[in-house]
């Protein structure tokens, strides 16, 4: 029972601490970076105009390219076995007769 309340009560004060990083986002990077503010406005101000221009910030286009690259890859591997499967079954058929 100690110990449900403990994770209940660390859980509660965890989630209050993310909604205040989220707004310092572009400060926690000034600081993080080593304090170039030129690098961090001019990679804010890019995301911004990307997000206008396309609807997607650069993460978003991000996941969808990896998105997209994991579906190519299961659509080959998908034909592959399809394939191989084809040529074991058209095989059997032409060394039976």
């Amino acid at each position: 029972m100690r110990n449900y309340l403990f994770i209940l009560f660390i859980t509660l004060f965890l989630n209050s601490c993310a909604q205040t990083t989220a707004v310092l986002g572009p400060a926690l990077t000034v600081g993080a970076s080593g304090g170039n503010i030129y690098k961090a406005g001019f990679q804010y101000g890019a995301n911004e105009i990307m997000k206008k221009k396309t609807g997607k910030s650069a993460t978003d286009h991000a996941f969808t390219y990896v998105n997209n690259e994991k579906e190519k890859k299961l659509r080959k591997e998908e034909l592959k076995n399809l394939l191989e499967s084809h040529i074991i079954s058209s095989r059997q058929k032409i060394f039976k007769k």
